[in-house]
């Protein structure tokens, strides 16, 4: 896995925890607290695509930035499939192929991490095989830009968000 990922350009993604549930990180972005005056807690308008990159080791650009479909992607996923849903972990034949993306789905698809698009397996297996290089920095911002709006939408906290801002915060 951590080859796959030197590949891609992510491998430091294998050194961080997940699966972070703690509220107070996401809180901050709710009500403000004064003693983060000047500083990126709780101001995810300072939180750029850049800082992303330094905070995961991502390189600096790629020529994709959003998930889009490949052909290539059918010689790894087998059965039908749910058009909605997307298709189970098992559905990808390819035992390195299956690990990459099962570890990289729950963190760039955390809405459905048990669940793979065709979108998103183009983007992990693409990089993989060295298809494309990915802006994983951009990538992240905007997963993270959608759960903050959602976050201050429903006040309900996202899946991994305290996850990627106890990263940030680090």
């Amino acid at each position: 896995l951590r080859t796959a990922l030197e590949t891609m350009g992510c491998e430091l993604l294998l050194d961080k925890a997940w699966g972070w549930r703690h509220a107070l990180p996401a809180h901050e972005i709710l009500v403000k607290n004064p003693e983060n005056r000047g500083t990126i807690r709780g101001e995810p308008d300072t939180w750029t695509a850049q800082l992303w990159r330094e905070t995961y080791g991502f390189k600096n650009s790629g020529e994709i930035s959003t998930p889009e479909t490949r052909e290539f992607v059918w010689d790894y996923i087998k059965g039908p499939g749910d058009k909605r849903e997307g298709w189970e972990l098992t559905d990808i034949e390819n035992p390195e192929a299956r690990r990459v993306v099962g570890f990289m789905n729950p963190i760039f698809h955390p809405e459905k991490p048990k669940r793979i698009t065709v979108k998103w397996a183009s983007v992990f297996i693409g990089a993989m095989i060295g298809e494309f290089t990915v802006d994983w920095g951009l990538m992240m911002k905007t997963i993270v830009d959608r759960q903050v709006a959602n976050l201050r939408k429903t006040k309900k906290q996202a899946t991994c968000l305290p996850s990627f801002l106890i990263h940030l915060y680090r």
